[in-house]
């Protein structure tokens, strides 16, 4: 394996350190914080594995097949206040556990200040993977993990973004019956660096420890989404237009160098599910969306289709026509824009504190700030029930 030297070239999938026979290639963090392959060329054997199964140097075809694609909303109103939108991979979860299976996904580390994917065996934990993480996992030896359980005739369920569940399936090499796979509708992974240095500037501020983190907190229902921060002494919600971290990531300054010229987005998909949010659901399904959140699910696969049918009990759903759906979801077929400021950012990244960071590039627009304080009031509800009312 050549040494990356186009960093829009890896993802971080980690496929490659997974497939060597020689252990010879570890993950090391670069300056902004994104985790890229380095081999040890005294161990390695030139077998050439870990760009075969390298899914950005290996195209799996043009997105050709229309799938069949959903609208979601899970029965249990608890579940749905716990996830992102419409609660489609919890009951998707729940069904593996029922069948025995184990379930691997991402969920926060010690202090919240890493993500990884995780393997989990039973119900109750199934917390730890529901709602968003705004940073990219490590995968670790999950893929590994994944592939000795499917050998030994487990049921695995497999979430992650398009670009790893794409690794995955090439670091396996051959389809198993007993494996589902679930792709995110990923807009891009943040850097590590960054969640640590707003992690610590916000923990600072309150000077308390944060235990708690919810990226998507439904306090002014679904699209108003924010943050919510949580600790001893502390429970702060901040809406998507006053959280600087937020901000940086949906104006795209702090992804992965990959995530703007994404080849994976371009490929026929590698996953038997695509799940998100189902964003402009009122313009494509009026009267579906009451404001806690709906799931955009695409089927891939008859397996995945024979186990929607087993779901349906759990969910309320609607067919949709695909390039309805995908209109206002862009996320699904386009990498996010390269923002021109980037390179400059990430070097203020390193220079500035987390406050000057902000003050430098999270400014708002006046209506934004207009928008930001009416969702704090009781009329801003009462107007997005009305304009929803009259949609049905």
């Amino acid at each position: 394996m050549i040494n990356i030297v186009e960093k829009q070239k890896c993802c971080g999938c980690q496929s490659c350190f997974n497939i060597c026979p020689k252990k010879c290639i570890s993950m090391v963090p670069d300056e902004e914080g994104f985790l890229y392959p380095k081999i040890d060329s005294t161990k390695c054997i030139h077998c050439d594995l870990c760009n075969k199964v390298c899914p950005f140097l290996n195209s799996g075809g043009p997105k050709t097949i229309i799938p069949d694609t959903y609208a979601v909303i899970n029965k249990n109103p608890e579940i749905r206040k716990k996830s992102s939108s419409g609660g489609f991979f919890p009951a998707l979860m729940e069904n593996i556990f029922e069948c025995g299976g184990v379930v691997y996904g991402v969920a926060f580390g010690k202090n919240l200040e890493t993500c990884s994917h995780v393997r989990i065996t039973e119900k109750e934990q199934s917390v730890l993977l529901m709602g968003s993480k705004y940073i990219q996992s490590s995968i670790g030896r999950s893929f590994s993990d994944a592939k000795n359980d499917l050998e030994r005739g487990v049921l695995v369920l497999f979430s992650g973004t398009p670009c790893q569940i794409g690794g995955l399936k090439r670091f396996l090499g051959k389809e198993y019956s007993n494996l589902i796979t679930v792709a995110l509708i990923c807009h891009g992974v943040p850097s590590p660096n960054l969640w640590l240095k707003y992690l610590s500037a916000e923990e600072k501020r309150f000077r308390r420890k944060i235990d708690h983190v919810n990226f998507r907190d439904k306090k002014f229902g679904w699209e108003d989404y924010g943050i919510r921060k949580k600790g001893k002494g502390i429970d702060k919600f901040s809406d998507q237009l006053q959280d600087p971290y937020l901000t940086m990531f949906q104006k795209s300054y702090s992804l992965r160098p990959s995530c703007y010229a994404c080849s994976v987005k371009e490929q026929k998909p590698q996953s038997d599910f695509t799940m998100g949010d189902f964003w402009g659901v009122d313009n494509v399904l009026s009267g579906f969306n009451d404001g806690y959140g709906t799931s955009l699910v695409m089927v891939h696969t008859k397996k995945a289709q024979a186990l929607f049918e087993k779901l349906k009990t759990s969910l309320y759903f609607r067919d949709v026509d695909y390039l309805s759906a995908i209109s206002c979801n862009k996320a699904y077929l386009s990498s996010s824009l390269l923002p021109k400021e980037r390179e400059e950012f990430f070097g203020d990244m390193n220079s500035l504190s987390f406050k000057e960071l902000a003050k430098k590039y999270c400014r708002h627009s006046f209506s934004e700030g207009i928008k930001s304080y009416l969702k704090k009031t009781f009329f801003w509800r009462a107007f997005k029930t009305l304009k929803r009312r009259q949609k049905q």
